[in-house]
């Protein structure tokens, strides 16, 4: 049998096609339902920890927890601990996501006008190192930023989601506030 004729009666044969449409199919429809229960279990996560973020930091504005300028280090990190252990007490129905994957970044500024908040830099085990933690005086005006780190399973979510390339896929949850005076 040559192979013309062998390619001409592969192309005649039925039996197989239903197999065929579902293989080319099944692929991508299971990727897509993939991505889509990743991205719910996600934004899930982000309406605990922006809830989470929002009590806490109501614990700051009303100087409840205060770390300021003229705060000792031990001091600073007491507060430090004290605010990452209301926020992380307020996650815990939250799926795949421990306070280990949360970065607390809360700086002071002079004005509204003059709040500039850095993008995070990562470490090698992706870590954001540039954080800072100064809860201001009374009446002064506070960012109180924490960084999510997620690590999709779904290939090529962290890219579709925006991260860079190299870079972890992160959501960043930020609240500007004024401290009331204390």
């Amino acid at each position: 049998m040559s192979t013309a004729s062998l390619c001409a009666s592969l192309l005649r044969q039925r039996s197989g096609s239903a197999t065929v449409e579902f293989a080319l199919v099944a692929i991508p429809f299971i990727a897509l339902t993939f991505a889509l229960l990743e991205t719910s279990v996600l934004m899930f996560n982000q309406s605990l920890v922006q809830g989470a973020v929002l009590s806490a930091a109501r614990q700051i504005r009303t100087g409840q927890l205060q770390a300021g300028p003229g705060t000792s280090p031990s001091q600073q990190a007491s507060v430090l601990s004290t605010f990452q252990t209301a926020v992380c007490n307020d996650i815990g129905a939250a799926i795949n996501l421990t306070c280990a994957n949360l970065f607390f970044d809360v700086r002071t500024f002079a004005s509204f006008g003059s709040i500039s908040i850095p993008a995070p830099i990562f470490d090698g085990q992706g870590n954001v190192t540039n954080t800072s933690f100064n809860t201001g005086g009374s009446a002064g005006i506070v960012t109180v930023r924490v960084i999510y780190v997620a690590t999709p399973i779904t290939p090529g979510l962290s890219s579709l989601l925006g991260a860079g390339a190299g870079q972890p896929l992160t959501i960043t949850y930020t609240v500007v506030l004024r401290n009331e005076p204390f």
